[in-house]
């Protein structure tokens, strides 16, 4: 049975204080974070996110969902900062960035694996694996269930049922399902098991069939 839990605004903060704001590695766990939360996105379309595909001018990011399918989606004011503190960051360890180079990488060599490496021997500046990011989350659940109650095991999808909770209070639905790449409305419609019941119905009532 699939999970369709939400986290709180309280909970996703509690996560983020899990992480060391004065080291590389946690300033970019709290931007990877602060991403998640702020787009909705696959956890997927956040390892392969390259630098040319985020502008942090406009805070506009491009994403290649499933297919190759683009989509273009905004990040919050907040969620931002916390991304430019991770590139200032990034800049000091590894220099300027190049375009095609991963946004989200491993940052010291054998720790936080890479999609190109061995597990447990990722190379600094690397491309982050899925199962990295999985591992990072549920660390970081663990120590934040022990302070806060989050309790059960935390993964990148709650963000993204999380998110699309969400937008629906201010979004129509098929707005909703394109910030997620959905290419089904049905799909959008059981990320949402989570609002509270009449809300859902209201919105049900003003889609089109």
């Amino acid at each position: 049975m699939k999970d369709f839990r939400i986290l709180t605004k309280e909970q996703k903060d509690l996560l983020e204080a899990q992480c060391n704001p004065k080291t590389l590695t946690g300033c970019r766990n709290i931007a990877i974070i602060a991403f998640l939360r702020s787009t909705g996105c696959r956890v997927s379309e956040l390892t392969s996110l390259c630098h040319n595909k985020i502008d942090l001018k406009t805070s506009e990011v491009q994403l290649f969902g499933k297919g190759e399918k683009k989509r273009r989606v905004g990040v919050d004011l907040a969620s931002m900062r916390k991304i430019l503190l991770w590139v200032e960051k990034k800049v000091e360890k590894f220099g300027k960035s190049k375009g095609e180079d991963p946004f989200f990488c491993a940052v010291r060599s054998g720790v936080f694996g890479s999609a190109k490496c061995a597990p447990g021997k990722s190379a600094a500046g690397s491309k982050l694996s899925r199962q990295s990011v999985f591992k990072m989350l549920q660390s970081k659940g663990r120590l934040a269930g022990v302070a806060g109650g989050i309790g059960r095991e935390i993964f990148p999808h709650l963000f993204r049922h999380s998110r699309a909770c969400e937008c629906v209070e201010n979004m129509s639905l098929k707005n909703v399902q394109d910030m997620l790449g959905h290419e089904n409305i049905t799909t959008t419609t059981k990320y949402l098991r989570g609002l509270n019941p009449q809300l859902m119905i209201d919105k049900m009532k003003s889609l089109p069939s």
